[in-house]
């Protein structure tokens, strides 16, 4: 992008802010001022939704002369300005081509002169998305939560460590599920006690019950509606303590198996 008019000279000038993900994956975003918030919540006009990231992590304001600032509103793991870290409160002056490290994220400041398209909600919401799903795909080392059946099968989302996924109806969900009883039906954390799911407004099938928390192992799947979602793991991933899968008829025949050989052996041995 080439460099713009320098600030400072009166003029409105439009904020563009370049977002690259840990995996170099980018969305360009662009603002008519006076202040954009970047951060986790959704009520940030760029949300970068990971655990880096604090819900309101550092506010971009612009001075009536047009010049753009930085400001760290107390952010948990800070924020880089260069090399240099911004202590919280201070507000930093931002020069065209500054780049803002914002927890996993890289924020790149370029300025134009006002007038353009600015990026509406729907579009930051859908650059968010993207944005957590690459950085989480990067995360996620082989984990993910896949439609096996339904109206949108064969489609995943990514479940990186601490991560978080919501499966609903809502198209804002980060895996839509048309079938599902509400909006945002189940959530699913990756913990590091295990994968943990919880349904606050509407039960799932869960290993043949209905249930509104449980915790999955590997190839367990949650029913919603007529769709059925599957924990996806690496191969040879370790369920963790709490997490195993259910008994299938192949473990139990072969337990059933054993245990009749072990009271023949016993039967023997006693004549």
């Amino acid at each position: 992008m080439m460099r713009a008019r320098a600030q400072g000279e009166g003029k409105p000038m439009d904020l563009l802010l370049t977002v690259r993900g840990a995996d170099g994956a980018a969305a360009v975003y662009r603002f008519a001022g006076p202040e954009v918030r970047v951060g986790r919540d959704m009520t940030c006009q760029v949300r970068l939704p990971s655990p880096s990231v604090s819900a309101l992590h550092v506010r971009l304001l612009q001075r009536p002369d047009g010049q753009w600032q930085a400001v760290d509103v107390g952010s948990t793991h800070g924020t880089l300005l260069g090399t240099r870290r911004l202590v919280a409160g201070e507000v930093a002056d931002l020069r065209e081509g500054d780049a803002l490290r914002v927890g996993a994220f890289v924020v790149e400041i370029w300025t134009e002169a006002a007038g353009g398209l600015t990026t509406g909600s729907q579009d930051t919401a859908r650059l968010a998305r993207l944005l957590a799903r690459d950085a989480a795909s990067a995360a996620s080392g082989g984990w993910r939560l896949w439609v096996d059946r339904g109206a949108t099968q064969d489609t995943w989302a990514p479940l990186a460590p601490e991560g978080v996924v919501w499966i609903g109806s809502d198209p804002e969900c980060d895996l839509v599920v048309p079938e599902a009883k509400a909006a945002r039906q189940v959530c699913v954390r990756r913990t590091a006690e295990g994968v943990v799911f919880e349904a606050p407004e509407a039960s799932v099938r869960w290993r043949g019950r209905r249930a509104s928390v449980g915790r999955l192992g590997p190839d367990e799947r949650l029913g919603l509606g007529a769709a059925v979602v599957r924990l996806q793991a690496p191969p040879g991933a370790l369920v963790p303590a709490g997490g195993a899968r259910p008994w299938s008829w192949g473990d139990r025949l072969l337990l059933g198996a054993s245990l009749a050989a072990l009271l023949a052996a016993a039967v023997l041995w006693l004549r």
